[in-house]
């Protein structure tokens, strides 16, 4: 092993039950998680509608605009994920492929974050484009979130 750490991404998710705001907490355990994930960030809240936030690069450590935007996200659940890019593509696409991902068909919505590589993505893409058409963006989350869609469809 040479050179800088060599981690593969953070997801942290967290839920209240007593319905209080889940923002703080989701971004404390991305703070703590911040060293998994060089290339992009986001948090996704809902209190029955989805609100998200992304950037490119690591996560703010703090700033008064910043943390205005996180007051924003209510709800009293959410996830968070920082991603260190191993599959997809590097460069303008970043923003595109930053998670959480949201994707909806047919009524049903979903957020999904997600660490990892299909190792059936070609054949998975094949079958999924048959279905929904042109993905959006190359990323296995946006297949993962297909799947998930297709299976809700099916009961």
């Amino acid at each position: 092993m040479q050179g800088f750490p060599n981690e593969a991404c953070g997801l942290f998710g967290a839920y209240d039950f007593e319905g209080r705001s889940i923002a703080s907490c989701i971004y404390w355990g991305m703070i703590s998680q911040n060293h998994r994930g060089h290339h992009s960030y986001g948090f996704l809240t809902s209190d029955g509608e989805f609100k998200l936030r992304t950037g490119i690069g690591l996560i703010p450590n703090g700033g008064k605009r910043f943390i205005q935007e996180l007051q924003q996200l209510s709800g009293n659940i959410g996830i968070g994920h920082v991603r260190y890019v191993t599959s997809g593509e590097i460069g303008s696409s970043l923003s595109e492929a930053a998670q959480p991902f949201i994707d909806e068909y047919k009524g049903s919505k979903i957020a999904i974050g997600y660490n990892g590589n299909l190792a059936n993505k070609v054949k998975l893409s094949k079958s999924i484009e048959e279905k929904f058409g042109t993905l959006s963006t190359s990323s296995d989350t946006e297949l993962l979130s297909k799947k998930l869609l297709e299976g809700l469809e099916n009961g």
